[in-house]
């Protein structure tokens, strides 16, 4: 592949001069050309140029997908400044820690999710965040956009502009979710991006012919790079939806005859179980990405056949990768597919590592996965003490995952390394949760949170708390639902007089995920959720 020295801006503006009147992205049953994509974008980054916005300046994106939100990022990548992705989910302690710790100094708000108030949650938290100079909301002056004209030298002031950013230059932070209270904003580069998304197409064979239905969330690498920029990189129509709703992609696919459909295993389960599905004609609907959690090899099949997928390749990677190194090879069968994570992309290199003997492990030999190349991030945003842990002193990415690769150079997940929970493809961090949980009541005085298998979730979350005096687990999780977002409350909540120990003195993790597991089980018998 030849990789593109391109920045963001600049290939958006390749496409609209190259294919003006081509559909970019359709939302509300509204269609966007590259021409409108571009001249709104330019219209709002001066607006946002002249209340103060430069280079370098860390500017805040919050709500669900919209194409508000799209040209808001466009606008904010023009500027050279340097867009941060937040989860359309956080509420109150988690905007305020977030904002905080990232440093920014504006806030673009967009359309809140149905159950959460982002004009309250912005009220709450404004007092405790002096280095924010303002807020503004993106839906109230996109009308204003869509009117304004850009004269040639307000042009070719944001030309100038944009001549100062590198392809190399950081453009985004998103974040990801370890062990730890505090998500870490991962630094990704334009180069790192684009490239990602185009090699993800090209392993893909997709094209300009095909069209993308966008419900993965674009504040994640799988909805910005495999969704925004994929959709800019290939010139494929992209239908934006507001968050993923199974009746409500299916009504998208068989709208605008979709043939792409980019997911997580959960989604791909819930829409073939979903009893109005034989309702919609997805006929269109062959072709897409699946990543972000396990699914077995019988429902891999399963999905295929009721759907008549004939190209649905699995992709791993993660956050700091932009997120893609590894996707399965285009015309493999079905069990080869679903049975590895493929090979890495070009311009990638990996290897399992065993740390124990400190070499590269033998054929299907298991070790940990590590990867190098142009896709892997710049660092962590004010947090040089992860970079250390990150990455081998040789310079290798350390995924903490651990893995195989076989005798044909197929790679293998086998499992991760560290306490991180997936559910529904959500990297949730047990480090959060029980920050939260430890202010729930002076009484409590030991906290764990685990993660259980559960079907098409892949994990369901399970809180462990010692206290002096009993708890109401209603009332905790009604606690945890009221400071985090909705997918970080424990469905289990489990109050124990004693944890399990190690010889050493500490908890022992291991034990306590065998006591979740069994406690659950327990309350499955009996008939409870």
């Amino acid at each position: 592949m030849n990789f593109w020295r391109y920045t963001i801006p600049e290939v958006l503006q390749q496409n609209a001069a190259n294919i003006p009147d081509k559909t970019a992205y359709i939302f509300d049953d509204v269609s966007y050309t590259w021409r409108d994509v571009e001249r709104m974008s330019d219209a709002i980054a001066l607006s946002l140029y002249r209340r103060g916005i430069r280079r370098g300046t860390h500017v805040g994106l919050w709500g669900v997908n919209s194409i508000a939100w799209v040209l808001y990022y466009f606008a904010v990548q023009k500027l050279g400044a340097l867009a941060i992705l937040l989860n359309y989910s956080y509420k109150a302690m988690e905007m305020s820690s977030v904002l905080a710790y990232n440093d920014v100094a504006f806030l673009l708000v967009g359309e809140s999710k149905p159950d959460l108030d982002y004009r309250k949650t912005v009220d709450a938290i404004r007092p405790q965040l002096p280095a924010l100079q303002a807020v503004w909301f993106m839906e109230e002056e996109l009308a204003e956009a869509a009117e304004t004209p850009v004269s040639a030298e307000e042009q070719a002031l944001l030309r100038t502009l944009q001549k100062e950013t590198n392809c190399q230059d950081a453009s985004t932070i998103i974040f990801t979710s370890g062990t730890t209270a505090q998500p870490k904003g991962v630094l990704l580069s334009h180069y790192g991006i684009l490239n990602d998304a185009r090699s993800v197409a090209l392993g893909m064979h997709w094209s300009e012919s095909d069209i993308m239905a966008l419900a993965m969330p674009m504040f994640h690498c799988s909805g910005l790079t495999c969704g925004v920029m994929i959709g800019m990189c290939d010139q494929m129509p992209t239908v934006i939806l507001r968050y993923f709703s199974p009746r409500v992609v299916m009504a998208a696919i068989e709208k605008y005859r979709c043939t792409v459909f980019n997911a997580v295993p959960s989604m791909l389960l819930i829409m073939k179980d979903h009893p109005d599905r034989t309702k919609y004609d997805l006929s269109s609907f062959v072709s897409g990405t699946m990543g972000g959690s396990a699914i077995s090899a019988e429902e891999f099949a399963e999905v295929c056949r009721v759907f008549g997928l004939k190209n649905y390749l699995s992709v791993y990677g993660q956050t700091e990768c932009s997120p893609i190194v590894c996707m399965s090879v285009y015309g493999d069968p079905v069990e080869i597919t679903v049975d590895s994570i493929g090979k890495p992309l070009e311009g990638v290199e990996m290897r399992i590592w065993n740390e124990e003997a400190q070499r590269p492990a033998h054929d299907d030999e298991m070790g940990e996965i590590q990867v190098k190349g142009f896709c892997i991030m710049k660092g962590y945003y004010n947090r040089p003490e992860y970079d250390g842990k990150k990455f081998t002193a040789d310079g290798w990415l350390k995924t903490g995952d651990i893995g195989t690769k076989d005798k044909n150079g197929y790679y293998h997940f086998v499992c991760r390394s560290d306490d991180m929970i997936i559910r529904g493809g959500e990297n949730i961090a047990p480090g959060e949760i029980e920050c939260c949980l430890r202010h729930y009541s002076d009484a409590v005085h030991t906290v764990r949170v685990v993660g259980v298998k559960a079907p098409v979730v892949q994990e369901e979350i399970v809180a462990f708390l010692a206290a002096d005096t009993p708890l109401d687990p209603d009332d905790v999780r009604r606690f945890v639902k009221a400071h985090l977002a909705n997918f970080k409350v424990p469905k289990y909540v489990f109050q124990l007089e004693a944890f399990p120990m190690t010889a050493s003195g500490k908890i022992d993790d291991k034990a306590l995920r065998a006591k979740a597991a069994e406690m659950v089980a327990a309350l499955q018998e009996q008939g409870s959720p």
